[in-house]
């Protein structure tokens, strides 16, 4: 008897000992395996804007390069994915509304490892450039011809003015200046042309403004 009591609890020792090496084995997996993090979302969207989130893998192999894909209904199916310079684990993904809806899907994908990101797409509310600044495109010096830093200061400063309360625009995120020509004389204007940026959710268009002097 006592023979046999020793064969079940050797047998019990052997079994539990067994269930503990699977569980070490599963949570080693798991620990390696890689994954999005819990907190991972998409940022709201606006029709014909471009909007960027950052996404990080965990236990990631830095080689195995994130994919994306929009639902090509609410979001462009055309999504931007660029990897950091810095680190092969973390990307950024930049799509563009299509349609306003709160269903737009975002679909992930890093090898085998998928995930599914609700979107909520508003209308596009950007104040088209030209429109906004109809009728004040003369930015005018008092102090000689506009340096090229003078003349994009001046230009954000109208922008804003007609925007008033709709937001502050910056340059780079919401406007993109080019082509700047310094006035020669007081009759001889210059130029500068202010053109939206994709990401920016205040404004759209290209307008040109005209430098002045007044003495």
């Amino acid at each position: 008897m006592k023979k046999l009591l020793s064969l079940l609890g050797a047998m019990g020792l052997v079994a539990t000992s067994g269930s503990v090496a699977v569980a070490c084995n599963k949570g080693e997996k798991d620990a390696k395996t890689p994954a999005f993090a819990d907190t991972l979302k998409a940022s709201e969207a606006m029709v014909g804007v471009k909007t960027s989130i950052e996404v990080s893998i965990t236990n990631g192999d830095s080689k195995t390069v994130l994919t994306a894909v929009g639902d090509d209904v609410k979001i462009n199916k055309d999504v931007t994915v660029v990897v950091d310079s810095n680190d092969k684990n973390k990307f950024t993904v930049t799509y563009t509304g299509k349609a306003e809806g709160v269903d737009g899907k975002l679909s992930l994908a890093y090898g085998e490892l998928k995930k599914d990101l609700t979107v909520t797409v508003v209308a596009d509310a950007r104040k088209d450039l030209t429109e906004l600044l109809s009728g004040a495109l003369d930015l005018k010096s008092d102090a000689g011809a506009y340096d090229e830093a003078g003349a994009k200061t001046a230009a954000l400063a109208k922008i804003k003015e007609k925007l008033a309360e709709s937001g502050d625009p910056k340059e780079t995120t919401d406007v993109v200046f080019s082509e700047f020509q310094a006035s020669t004389s007081t009759s001889v204007d210059g130029k500068l042309v202010a053109t939206a940026s994709e990401s920016s959710r205040l404004v759209k268009g290209t307008a040109t403004f005209v430098l002045k002097q007044t003495s």
